[in-house]
């Protein structure tokens, strides 16, 4: 099914090379595919064509936390939050990057903020728990891994909320 939307997309793109939608669905394909050069250039073509549009800045951010090039990850999500600086996700993410990077005042900053926009979203309770973790404070982490399940983790992400609770909360 992946192929025959890779197939798909490079048709579209032969007639229509700067088809934002396009570029975008096909940044995910070879992501899915685990071509992520080939993703990020199509997002970095997306912002040559419009770099107004936060969503090739959020993807290459993502993009490059993936491939642990983490200052190319934090220098993306910092360019989409001056498109929009209330953007919680990007806040999220980028405070997991700096979570990677055993920056923890960096991370609680982001990630707390992320979840003052944003108070539903458990993927920033799950990086909030990865942080609380890392520097034990593990009641402060378990608390925060009950929001996390609370706000559907698993059903969006999978289980590693589930495990983290098993692991460090008795």
């Amino acid at each position: 099914m992946i192929l025959k939307a890779q197939v798909d997309y490079k048709k579209v793109l032969e007639f229509n090379p700067n088809d934002i939608g396009t570029l975008i669905n096909i940044a995910n394909v070879y992501r899915e595919l685990k071509m992520p050069n080939k993703g990020i250039e199509s997002l970095k073509k997306i912002i040559k064509i419009d770099p107004s549009f936060i969503g090739p800045y959020i993807n290459l951010g993502f993009a490059y936390l993936q491939l642990d090039s983490l200052d190319l990850s934090i220098k993306y999500f910092d360019e989409a939050l001056k498109i929009d600086p209330k953007e919680a996700l990007v806040y999220s993410n980028r405070g997991n990057v700096y979570y990677k990077l055993k920056n923890y005042s960096a991370a609680l900053k982001d990630i707390n903020y992320s979840i003052s926009l944003y108070p539903s979203n458990s993927f920033a309770y799950r990086n909030l728990a990865l942080v609380y973790i890392a520097t034990n404070k593990m009641s402060e982490a378990c608390e925060t891994l009950k929001f996390a399940d609370y706000y559907g983790f698993e059903e969006r992400y999978g289980d590693e909320v589930k495990i983290l609770r098993a692991k460090h909360c008795k």
